[in-house]
């Protein structure tokens, strides 16, 4: 088994964004090579549930002063949900909002597209 050194769990969330204990389980899972982790956490996180990756995205909006989330592919925005209107419909029992949030985050993960968050402030972050 290859050696787990921290210069490489390093610049396997330098790749990723990853944490450092998903970082150590992709190299272990890999033996020790950087490139296979990358692409195990690459290809793991887009085959996360439809459920997982929303509940992840409402968890992060929770925590931020988010005003909308923007689905980009190749620079081009495919879907832009204000974030209100999201949890308005929720709260009113309408499916229409969250639903193309849904559906707009699987075609993400689907189709190597970006998640982006748009903060009250006119920040953009990326969604991983």
């Amino acid at each position: 088994m290859a050696e787990i050194t921290l210069e490489k769990v390093d610049q396997v969330i330098e790749r990723t964004g990853c944490t450092y204990s998903e970082a150590k389980e992709a190299l272990l899972h890999s033996d020790g090579d950087v490139l296979d982790a990358v692409i195990y956490l690459t290809e793991s996180s887009k085959s996360g549930t439809v459920e997982e990756v929303v509940t992840r995205l409402k968890e992060t909006i929770s925590r931020g002063a988010v005003e909308k989330v923007r689905i980009v592919r190749n620079g081009e925005t495919l879907l832009t949900v204000p974030v209100a209107v999201g949890a308005a419909g929720a709260l009113l029992g309408l499916m229409a909002a969250p639903f193309a949030l849904i559906a707009g985050t699987l075609a993400a993960y689907q189709m190597d597209c970006r998640i982006e968050l748009v903060k009250n402030d006119g920040s953009v972050e990326e969604f991983k």
